[in-house]
This record gives structure tokens, C-alpha cells and sequence, in this order.
């Protein structure tokens, strides 16, 4: 790590590049000169580690380990001297964007071109570092009753160098940034907490319409070093494995059977117990961790499903960042691996996952398809442009979002609704699944309308494994009779 290699450093540089006989000054023979050698290669390659440790390699500037180092340093100094420190994060707006659009050779150019302006608006100059992607930082110490003003205006500059045009492959580029400005003492006790204010600022900066600043606060500190800790635990999580799936009945109230399970996801925690997603989806999400989390809970669920060969399908949810090219190949090694035909396994999707790029997820989605996969709709009726997408995607199914299901008891408008959807279903020979089942009231109306099949807590919240396997030995109606004798 780079603690060792700085430890490494230090006897590194006391020995000599080369070493001579005393008696003669001529070299002390083949074995030592041997020795040597390899005393300065191992050196140099120390120095190689080292850069590589500190210095990000596209722009040559400082990178995040090598901030987290300079910060504790200054923090330790501004305690003697009672003076602050304001850090700034630079993040560029819509650069993605703008390496899908010059390619992103041209895109690298322009990140070390912008990385030699920041350095132009401190001193020292080495007070600017890359932090990772399109984010920069710097910081600067100041006297406490000077630090805003200070960091105010350095802002401001930086707003300013970003604006001027980049010229890179023969073309003008105009950029925005994001800016946020996090102070120690005031809004964090240490490096780590001082990191994790400003990043949390810029991302308010970047929700509040961009190209703008943001200051830090105690409470986005809080919530920052919160989110860093999750983030540490998910990972440790994902290398114990524990993010399961658990499964949810889907009932046919026709034929009083079970036909399938919609696999939701879990973490079982070591500490707390079974955590649902809402305690860790969004920092999963934004810390790239829900891709690998989601991949293990599938396959895991791919390989218990197969041990289940009654049951007609597996559904389980796709998110947008799990909707990409390499999903077919992805899903037609994991089927291949763990024994589980295609035509048992189904894939949601909610219009989240369809936002601004409609024609990109119908390919992707029709290519999982002739795998022999069957899609459904997930909550229908919630969104906008719900019977758009039933002309352009590629669904077997749709599931009436719980949220028309829960007012069923009291709301003729809800009940028209749903209505409403079966009919279109049945016009596009679509099945429907009534989602949020709560009661005997609900289930009662839903099948009176001909609503075929139901999921929800009337018959059993999502359960593991080895409890779901024992539930599907007994038809859902004897559930539902159980249940009313207690």
C-alpha cells in the first residue's frame, strides 16, 4: 500500500547508486556490482511505485490518496496555528457528454489542458490534484476570519478559467463546472470528513442546475461520512457475499397455484440483521457498487430457482445501469452455469430504466428476448409515456403498481383504472400481475375484474430460500385459510 512504499523510500535513497572498493576505487567484483544493480533497479522501480501511488496518470497531477495525505498534514498545522483550510471540488458538467461526442483521446486533452489552468489559480501549484474522472480539487489555508472570502473568490476564478474554450481537435469546447467549497474546522474534524463534506456539496451543486457553487454544511458532513461508511461496509458485504435474494409468491388465483416468485434483493447483514434495499440502494447506486451487488444476488437466484423445477419463472428486476450491451452475453452465461432453462426466467423494468434512451434498451432488451427470456412491465400506469412504450418494447407482461392495488378498498377512480389496464392487456394478449395485495377486500375485487394473477403481503412478503421452499408445498388458498384462523 502506499504507506509501505513510503516506508520503502526512506532506506532506498541512503544507498548508494553504485559502490566502489575503498582500497583500490575500482568495483568490488562481479557479485557485488551484481548487487548493485539491483539495489538501483529496485529503487527505481520504488520511485515508479510511488508516482503511481500519488500522481494520476492521465493529467500528472496529485490524485485523491495523495490529497488525503496533504490534508492531514494541513489539518495538523492549521490546529497549531489556528487557522482554516477551504477545499474545493471541481466537477465538470455533462462530460460524458462531451467524450461521446469528440472521442475520448480528444476528451483527455481537454482534462489536462483544464488540469494546467487550476494549477495557474493557487499557490503553490502543487495544491490542485485530480481526483478521479472529471473531478479536480484544491485547497488553500487562510486565517479563519478570511478563509470564506478567500475560497468565495478562488471559486469564482475557477468558474471563470473553466468558461474560456478549450481548443482540442480542431474545435472549440465551452465547459461548465459544479463547485464546492467545504471549510475545516467548520464543516469537518478531520481530512476524511473534510473529502467527504465537499463531495457531498457538489453533488447539490450538480441537483441545484449546475454551474454554480455550493457550501458544505455540518449536516451534509454527517450524511457524507455516513455514506462513506456504507460504502466500506457495502464492499465488505460483496466480498462475504452477503446480498441474497429473497422471494416474493406469485399466485395464480385461478388455478390455486403458485407460478413463480419475483427474487428482491437483501443484505444480510452481520450486525443488523436483513437490510432491505432502501437502506443502501442509493449510495450503491452512486458509488457503482449495485452492479456487482445485483450480479451475485442474480446468479445466486438463477441456482436455488433450478432447484425448483415446478415453479414456471424467476422474475427479478433490472435497474438502468444493469440495462447495458453485454446484457444477453452476461445473462446467457450466468443460465448456462447455474442449469436454468431461459424460458423460466423473466426481467422487469420500470420507465426509469427507459428515460432518454427508449430505442438503445429496446435493442438491448429484444437481444435478452431471444434468449427466450420473457419481460414485464413494472409499474404500470405510474409514469408518463406507459402505452408509448407497450408500441416499442418487447413485454410479455405488466404489473399494476401497487399504488392503484392499496386503493382498491375505497377509490371507484382506482378501480376504473385498473380496469382500464386489464382491457388493454387483454387486447395486446398480455398477462397482468396485480401488485400489493393486502387484503381479502382487494384480492375479492381484483378477481371479480378477472385479474388473474396476484402478488402481495395477503399471501407472504418476500421470504429466503429455504422458507419459500417450504411455503410453495401448500396452496396459496390454504395460506390465506391459516391465516384467517389465527
Amino acid at each position: 500500500d502506499v504507506a509501505s512504499v513510503s516506508t520503502t523510500m526512506t532506506p532506498l535513497h541512503a544507498i548508494p547508486a553504485k559502490t566502489s572498493s575503498p582500497a583500490t576505487g575500482q568495483a568490488a567484483g562481479d557479485e557485488f556490482d551484481q548487487m548493485a544493480h539491483a539495489l538501483e533497479q529496485l529503487r527505481t522501480s520504488t520511485i515508479e511505485l510511488n508516482r503511481a501511488a500519488y500522481v494520476h496518470p492521465l493529467t500528472g497531477l496529485p490524485n485523491n490518496v495523495k490529497l488525503g495525505s496533504e490534508l492531514e498534514g494541513e489539518i495538523g498545522q492549521a490546529r497549531q496555528l489556528n487557522t482554516a483550510i477551504a477545499l474545493l471540488f471541481v466537477d465538470l458538467n455533462d462530460f460524458r457528454a462531451v467524450n461521446d461526442a469528440i472521442g475520448h483521446d480528444t476528451g483527455d486533452a481537454c482534462l489536462r489542458e483544464l488540469g494546467q489552468r487550476l494549477r495557474t489559480l493557487t499557490a503553490p501549484r502543487d495544491a490542485v490534484f485530480h481526483f478521479s474522472g472529471d473531478l479536480f480539487a484544491l485547497y488553500l489555508t487562510a486565517p479563519a476570519d478570511e478563509v470564506r472570502l478567500l475560497a468565495s473568490t478562488l471559486a469564482g476564478r475557477v468558474h471563470a478559467a473553466i468558461l474560456q474554450p478549450v481548443e482540442a481537435a480542431g474545435r472549440s469546447l465551452r465547459l461548465t463546472a459544479s463547485i464546492s467549497i467545504a471549510l475545516f474546522p467548520e464543516h469537518a474534524d478531520d481530512a476524511r470528513g473534510l473529502i467527504g463534506a465537499a463531495d457531498a456539496a457538489v453533488h447539490v451543486a450538480k441537483r441545484q442546475g449546475r454551474d454554480n457553487t455550493q457550501w458544505a454544511n455540518r449536516e451534509l458532513a454527517v450524511r457524507a461520512d455516513h455514506n462513506l461508511k456504507l460504502t466500506e461496509d457495502i464492499q465488505r458485504g460483496l466480498k462475504a457475499g452477503e446480498f441474497i435474494p429473497y422471494y416474493e409468491p406469485i399466485v395464480d388465483m385461478q388455478t390455486d397455484r403458485v407460478v413463480g416468485a419475483e427474487a428482491l434483493l437483501r443484505w444480510n447483514h452481520p450486525r443488523e440483521g436483513i437490510l432491505r434495499p432502501a437502506r443502501f440502494l442509493d449510495v450503491a447506486e452512486q458509488t457503482g457498487q449495485l452492479y456487482p451487488m445485483t450480479a451475485h444476488a442474480f446468479r445466486t437466484a438463477c441456482v436455488q430457482f433450478a432447484k425448483w423445477p415446478t415453479l414456471p419463472y424467476l422474475t427479478f428486476n433490472l435497474s438502468p445501469r444493469q440495462i447495458r450491451p453485454a446484457l444477453a452475453s452476461t445473462v446467457r452465461r450466468i443460465l448456462q452455469e447455474t442449469g436454468l432453462a431461459p424460458e423460466r426466467l423473466e426481467f422487469e423494468i420500470t420507465e426509469n430504466a427507459l428515460m432518454d434512451r427508449v430505442e438503445q434498451v429496446a435493442q438491448i432488451l429484444n437481444e435478452a428476448r431471444d434468449l427466450g427470456l420473457r419481460l414485464s412491465l413494472d409499474d404500470f400506469g405510474t409514469g408518463y409515456s406507459s402505452l408509448n412504450y407497450l408500441q416499442r418494447l418487447p413485454v410479455n407482461k405488466l404489473k399494476i403498481d401497487r399504488s392503484f392495488v392499496s386503493r382498491l378498498d375505497n377509490s371507484r377512480a382506482s378501480q376504473a383504472i385498473i380496469n382500464a389496464m386489464l382491457s388493454i392487456a387483454r387486447n395486446l394478449h398480455l398477462e397482468v400481475v396485480a401488485e400489493g395485495v393486502e387484503t381479502q377486500h382487494q384480492l375479492d375485487i381484483l378477481c371479480a375484474m378477472g385479474c388473474r394473477y396476484v402478488q402481495g403481503y395477503l399471501f407472504s412478503p418476500a421470504m429466503p430460500a429455504e422458507e419459500f421452499a417450504e411455503w410453495i408445498k401448500m396452496s396459496p388458498t390454504q395460506h390465506l385459510a391459516r391465516a384467517a384462523a389465527v
